[in-house]
């Protein structure tokens, strides 16, 4: 696949929501990203990997208004939907490296996108869409690391909100594979058939922007902002703490146990891509660097991932990457922040080896041992696969639903995360 400069393709951040330093030096690694394209007249500073963009105000989305549910119906099957037309394929199908050809079940899949319209199924209503309804509401904050994502509100012929990952075609290969990786994996895992991963209603091709437009589930904010919205309370007991982190634990093993069982790696589980709403639903999102256990025909070349997340040893595609990167996860959403916050991008891969894992003990000793028993420093000594984590006691006894104290401490925590929000113009 892509030959990349460096053996390590990386978010060297923890994205825009956290806060966390950042350091321009950290561009200077991201060597198999394409570079960024210009948004308007105001380049400013958007970069794609680093999820930043001084163009577009970001801000947490309002609850409210129904959000659609799909049914599993796959636009693609439908052969009323308008193919690509021969010379929009030739401009979006040319592959920038010199005498190789892009794989044969790349360029036929994303062929059969839908041009600028499509329909997807809701309420066992099918609903026509088309990309004039697309309007960007506002830029939300789960950006993903090719494209970027935005509230949505569609009036015809209901009302209704869903979120549009807007993802530019270029002609690189990395950039042609998130693609295909993100939009096969959404129409595969996430047309409803698992609570705990964000829901897929459709996609189509922008001919006018050149973007291939995801419609997907709308939630309230990302963990990444809640947690930090939680620490801003003055009630926040030991008892909430704990018990919030271990619906976070549950809900994302959960997830990740349905990726496993379909032969998927996340390979970027953080905060940020880890959505909330306020019925107490905690979702994965953004599949856009995954990879698969059994086919690595078309995987990246290179160890992809956020640098603060990578475990010791990172291997290019293991679900004990995954499991570490959720258990700094939990870590950060305890402390308020990540355990390497205060160092600077470089430095991360050094102190990550040397590091000897510690949770808080702000939560109880089930909690450590479950976080540390995710962060042991060889991957062997993680566990074999997430059915055993799911067996644990920590979160043997949680149900998918989360019971009236939780929800009502999810919604207060929310409200004063959108607060926050309004306040510091964030």
């Amino acid at each position: 696949m892509a030959n990349p400069q460096e053996n390590l393709f990386v978010d060297t951040n923890n994205g825009e929501e956290c806060d966390q330093p950042q350091n321009s030096d950290a561009l200077d690694e991201a060597l198999c990203v394409p570079e960024p394209r210009p948004v308007g007249t105001n380049i400013g500073a958007t970069n794609l990997l680093t999820n930043i963009s001084t163009t577009n105000k970001t801000v947490d989305v309002t609850f409210g208004v129904a959000t659609p549910t799909p049914t599993g119906v796959s636009p693609f099957n439908n052969h009323e939907i308008p193919q690509p037309s021969e010379s929009v394929l030739q401009k979006l199908l040319l592959f920038d490296v010199e005498e190789k050809q892009e794989p044969v079940q790349v360029t036929e899949y994303i062929s059969k996108i839908p041009e600028n319209s499509t329909v997807f199924t809701y309420d066992q209503t099918i609903i026509p869409i088309d990309v004039s309804q697309l309007h960007k509401c506002a830029k939300i904050s789960h950006d993903g690391y090719f494209g970027e994502v935005y509230s949505v509100n569609i009036k015809n012929p209901r009302e209704m909100r869903m979120a549009v990952k807007r993802i530019p075609f270029r002609t690189d290969e990395n950039s042609r594979l998130s693609t295909y990786a993100e939009l096969s994996t959404m129409e595969m895992i996430g047309s409803g058939n698992t609570p705990y991963i964000i829901d897929y209603y459709c996609s189509m091709i922008d001919l006018n922007t050149r973007e291939l437009c995801i419609c997907m589930e709308l939630m309230d904010t990302s963990i990444a902002k809640f947690y930090q919205a939680m620490h801003r309370l003055p009630e926040l007991s030991p008892k909430k703490l704990n018990r919030f982190v271990q619906r976070c634990a549950y809900n994302v093993v959960r997830a990740l146990y349905y990726l496993e069982s379909k032969n998927i790696v996340h390979r970027d589980v953080k905060p940020a891509n880890i959505l909330i709403n306020k019925d107490g639903k905690i979702k994965l999102c953004d599949f856009g660097i995954c990879g698969n256990l059994t086919d690595r025909q078309l995987d990246f070349d290179a160890v992809v991932g956020t640098a603060m997340y990578l475990p010791p040893e990172p291997e290019k595609c293991a679900i004990q990457g995954d499991m570490w990167a959720l258990g700094i996860s939990l870590i950060e959403i305890i402390a308020g922040k990540h355990p390497f916050a205060d160092y600077q991008s470089y430095g991360i891969a050094y102190k990550i080896k040397e590091w000897e894992p510690v949770v808080p003990t702000t939560v109880s000793v089930d909690t450590q041992a479950f976080i540390l028993q995710l962060l042991r420093k060889e991957a062997g000594e993680r566990p074999r696969s997430y059915k055993d984590i799911i067996n644990y006691s920590f979160i043997r006894h949680m149900t998918e639903i989360p019971p009236d104290d939780e929800i009502d401490f999810i919604q207060r925590v929310i409200e004063e995360s959108s607060s926050f929000s309004s306040i510091s113009g964030g």
